[in-house]
């Protein structure tokens, strides 16, 4: 599998919001893929948002 790095996840949410989107689909509960795919997201969040105000 590819590995991401922020600028292609940021093109991947649409733009350079990632953290806050990541946050907001990781929070609200609105995240529609399997358990694999959450945990990427969840683990991509803590790595690359460390310190972001949503965390």
């Amino acid at each position: 599998m590819e590995r991401l790095d922020m600028e292609k996840m940021e093109n991947l949410v649409g733009g350079s919001d990632y953290c806050d989107t990541a946050w907001l689909l990781i929070s609200s509960g609105g995240f529609q893929g399997d358990n694999d795919l959450y945990m990427i997201l969840v683990n991509s969040y803590e790595t690359h948002c460390q310190g972001n105000s949503s965390y």
